[in-house]
């Protein structure tokens, strides 16, 4: 689930996962034989994924966004996140030094004029654009981005084991008042994608998350976790003439029924993140508008820990690859509203999104087939999940369902939440969990470098020619080169990796018709990743 770019730990996750019983992004509440939900929709003609453009922008008045909330465990700090809703928070304070190009190409700059790396892409430069300024005054200066990057390796302040391992404290020189240079310990090239995230926001030296201060469209007014959040105009926002919104008003809900209600009673003119039960209901009523994310971007991966019999035989791995029809799983689990997925791990940057990898299908004959030639005909298995969001489990009953056509026999072990994430689970070597798709650099720094007491790489992956491939696109400055090494990365995943990546689904949120401006991200992030600067009421 919601890693970012800054590497949550599983109990920050938790937090925000468990209040309601949805999770960030999430939005079914499917069991296992399926719904009444609208069918699949691949040409976008029923889901728009951005609400139409109504002309001349109008200034004024207060934008109502009700997000599923976190109760008390919400937070306001900048380098903090426990939920979805903190999210919400966080884009409208603060801004990060870069930001993900809508089309998903690459990344550009927001308070960064440029990030500038050496010919061997273990120094880097990042010089700040002139003239930004905080909510109290201050100018945005390089000693504010070494400030942050402090903040953000404070694991009490969300820490970022990426940023910790890899930045050099000790090399940190100030060239100017704008510009900062820093060392990594290796070769890192995708540095940009560290710069980019929820909790990589930048706020001034000697912020205080109670007086909490950005340089964001909107600037603090007041917060009650567990409430609401009202964030006033910054008139001296960077961007000339933006906002138009006079405030926005952010709304914690504890349950989906009070959501959807609010919604459909126009109490709200946002709601982020649409249940998948409650997409028909809002859609009949011509005052709501609802949109789709511009592609599947969340997924329940079923997890083999390839250390550990019978998982450690490749034959066998490759036989649990085969006996699923990933077809029905995106029916049954996601309602049709999703796309099968090919067993390496999702990403959202076009340059990696298509690495010609045939896609593996249902194929019970050969599943046998290897089952018998690793002499586990008859295997017995126990698959170990939990209710952190329905579709874990609604995954691991169908799945243990379809395995029975290969002779196989899949138990299911449902854990409470907490005890999955706390790893007192027995030693599972078979799980199923729940992740959205981040940039390839971020997800397979978690899930499959290889790193003493790394608790996101629940496979165990260890593959010699995986690592190569690995570091050839970390250190490789040509785009080309990171592009096949990347792609080269998926293939060895895809061959002999301990996932199977069935599907992924999109994301829904609901919107006012009497609202324009709303914009679009191909990462996933609800409303175009909580982008209200551009939000205007038609009337």
């Amino acid at each position: 689930m919601f890693l970012e770019q800054n590497l949550l730990s599983r109990r920050q996750l938790l937090r925000g996962m468990v209040v309601g019983g949805l999770a960030a992004g999430s939005m079914t509440l499917l069991g296992a034989c399926g719904s009444s939900s609208p069918g699949p929709d691949t040409a976008g003609t029923l889901f728009p994924a951005a609400a139409p453009d109504a002309g001349k922008p109008r200034r004024g008045g207060t934008l109502r966004v009700g997000v599923m909330g976190s109760g008390a465990s919400e937070s306001i700090d900048a380098q903090a996140y426990y939920g979805p809703i903190d999210g919400t928070r966080l884009y409208q304070l603060y801004e990060p030094l870069m930001q993900l190009k809508p089309d998903a190409s690459g990344y550009e700059n927001v308070l960064a004029e440029s990030v500038e790396p050496n010919a061997t892409g273990d120094e880097w430069t990042i010089r700040v654009k002139d003239g930004v300024e905080f909510h109290n005054g201050k100018t945005l200066d390089a000693e504010d981005v070494r400030f942050t990057f402090g903040r953000i390796k404070d694991s009490a302040a969300g820490g970022s084991e990426l940023f910790k391992s890899l930045i050099d404290d000790n090399s940190y020189q100030m060239l100017d008042k704008r510009t900062l240079r820093f060392r990594t310990r290796q070769p890192y090239f995708p540095v940009p994608d560290m710069l980019y995230g929820y909790t990589a926001r930048i706020v001034p030296v000697g912020y205080d998350p109670r007086k909490p201060v950005g340089t964001g469209p909107f600037r603090f007014g007041r917060f009650t976790a567990g409430r609401e959040s009202v964030f006033p105009r910054f008139d001296n926002y960077r961007i000339e003439g933006r906002p138009y919104l006079d405030e926005i008003r952010i709304v914690s809900f504890a349950d989906t029924d009070g959501l959807v209600n609010a919604m459909m009673s126009g109490q709200m003119d946002v709601v982020e993140v649409v249940p998948l039960t409650a997409v028909s209901q809002l859609r009949s009523n011509s005052a709501v508008q609802v949109l789709r994310s511009v592609s599947p971007v969340q997924w329940v991966p079923i997890q083999m820990r390839i250390d550990a019999e019978p998982w450690s035989d490749v034959r066998v791995r490759e036989a649990m690859k085969l006996l699923v029809d990933r077809e029905q799983m995106v029916k049954q689990v996601f309602g049709g509203l999703g796309d099968v997925a090919n067993d390496y791990q999702l990403t959202y940057e076009a340059l990696y999104g298509n690495p010609g990898i045939p896609q593996r299908s249902l194929d019970l004959d050969k599943a046998k087939s290897l089952l018998k030639a690793a002499g586990r005909e008859g295997l017995q298995a126990e698959l170990v999940t939990a209710p952190f969001v329905p579709e874990a489990i609604s995954t691991a009953e169908v799945f243990a369902t379809q395995a029975k056509a290969a002779g196989i026999d899949v138990r299911v072990r449902q854990l409470d939440t907490g005890q999955f994430y706390s790893g007192d689970a027995g030693g599972r070597t078979l799980s199923s969990n729940y992740w959205t798709k981040l940039s390839y650099y971020a997800q397979a720094d978690a899930t499959l470098v290889p790193r003493p007491g790394e608790p996101f790489n629940e496979t165990h992956f260890v593959d010699q020619d995986w690592s190569r491939a690995w570091s050839a696109a970390l250190s490789s400055r040509d785009e080309a080169a990171r592009k096949d090494a990347v792609h080269e990365c998926m293939r060895l995943e895809w061959e002999r990796g301990g996932y199977i990546n069935w599907g992924a689904e999109y994301v829904f949120d609901a919107v006012s018709t009497n609202l324009s401006g709303l914009g679009e991200t191909s990462d996933g992030e609800p409303m175009g990743g909580h982008n209200y600067v551009k939000t205007y009421f038609i009337k």
